[in-house]
């Protein structure tokens, strides 16, 4: 499928390759970038999970994310949506423990007591 690229990761093993410090260097031409972000401008024989115009996250493109465009294998992306949708589900817990923890704070409860707190909560 072909991926209009929309956003890029920069991750670790990308900065090693750019600055020439990787263990194993590509054949030039190359270009960096694995995970990406965009809309599905073309799909080819055998791709059924996605649409044409349809948003995705791919990791390890085919031929690199830094660029406008960019290769990926179906199997190989998460649909958008989805994605906003699991991280929503994280952040939600994560932003529920982080103002309990402020609660119970402001409330002159130490924050190592929250465990003790919750515990006997949850009995």
């Amino acid at each position: 499928m072909l991926v209009r690229v929309r956003a890029a990761g920069v991750n670790p093993y990308d900065t090693y390759m750019r600055n020439g410090t990787y263990a194993i260097m590509p054949p030039l031409p190359y270009t960096p970038g694995s995970d990406a972000a965009g809309d599905v401008e073309a799909i080819g024989e055998g791709v059924s999970n996605v649409k044409r115009s349809e948003r995705v996250y791919t990791a390890k493109t085919l031929t690199g994310a830094y660029a406008e465009y960019a290769l990926a294998l179906e199997p190989k992306f998460i649909h958008f949506r989805r994605t906003l949708l699991m991280l929503k589900a994280r952040l939600s817990g994560y932003r529920m423990a982080l103002r309990t923890t402020r609660y119970i704070s402001a409330r002159g409860h130490a924050p190592e007591k929250l465990c003790s707190l919750t515990e006997r909560a949850a009995a």
